[in-house]
């Protein structure tokens, strides 16, 4: 009940909507109009939809066919290159330059997880338990449906309530942990974060919303997230500045 969409577009066999949805579209033709009888999941994120029956009235507007396009010079110009010649250097340019991040990242793991490994910190426990909330909030926040829907993931996945709470208590352990770590490196080597960049970073953030600068750094200003940015660049300066220094054999 009050439920509409005009022009929705589906992929038939996807398997994104309601069960039982696809296999009732199948053999439509364009123009036919049809009801679809549905059943909403036992673990629904709505609790008050869960195991509801429901239907829905279908009108086929059109049907298309994922088509490869021809790749010419005309159709790499479109979208936004000089040539296809230089469409495809350009992209095996950017799978070369993933491809070394992922390397960069397994290198910053494998550092924190040594640090994490080789320097005992106590930690507070009220401390950690605090941090360990703000993760799941933060994973709540991820989820549509909550909490809810989080814990419904969890036992697909074969999990309980407890190991979740486990697994984020550990990273909230080695998250505190590794700061404390990497403040002490960066007080000791005079590692520290200019207004430069800062500057380099919100250009960096804008440019990935396609947003401006000013209206990314109005925003982090407003919500007091300003310092969590520096926070942040500071400890990648002082990370990069280990691998720069480190013995990797």
């Amino acid at each position: 009940e009050g439920g509409k969409a005009d022009g929705a577009m589906m992929e038939l066999g996807a398997g994104r909507f309601l069960p039982g949805f696809d296999e009732q579209i199948a053999g439509m033709q364009p123009g036919e109009k049809k009801r679809l009888d549905v059943v909403f999941p036992a673990n629904f994120y709505d609790e008050d939809l869960q195991g509801k029956e429901a239907y829905f009235h279908v009108t086929l507007q059109s049907i298309k066919k994922r088509q490869m396009a021809e790749l010419t010079d005309d159709w790499a110009k479109e979208h936004g290159y000089e040539s296809l010649a230089d469409m495809r250097a350009k992209i095996r340019e950017e799978m070369e330059g993933g491809a070394k991040e992922i390397g960069q990242d397994e290198l910053r793991r494998s550092l924190l997880k040594a640090l994490d490994e080789k320097i005992s910190v106590e930690l507070s426990q009220s401390v950690v338990q605090r941090q360990a909330e703000d993760i799941m909030r933060g994973i709540e926040r991820q989820h549509k449906g909550g909490r809810k829907e989080v814990l419904d993931q969890l036992v697909k996945d074969g999990k309980t309530e407890a190991d979740l709470e486990a697994e984020v208590r550990e990273r909230a352990r080695r998250q505190l942990k590794n700061s404390l770590i990497l403040d002490s490196i960066a007080k000791l080597k005079n590692i520290r974060v200019s207004e430069d960049d800062l500057e380099k970073r919100i250009d960096r953030i804008a440019a990935a919303r396609q947003s401006t600068h000013e209206a990314v750094h109005e925003e982090l200003e407003k919500e007091g997230r300003l310092a969590d940015l520096q926070y942040a660049i500071l400890h990648e300066k002082v990370v990069e500045f280990l691998l720069e220094n480190a013995d990797i054999r």
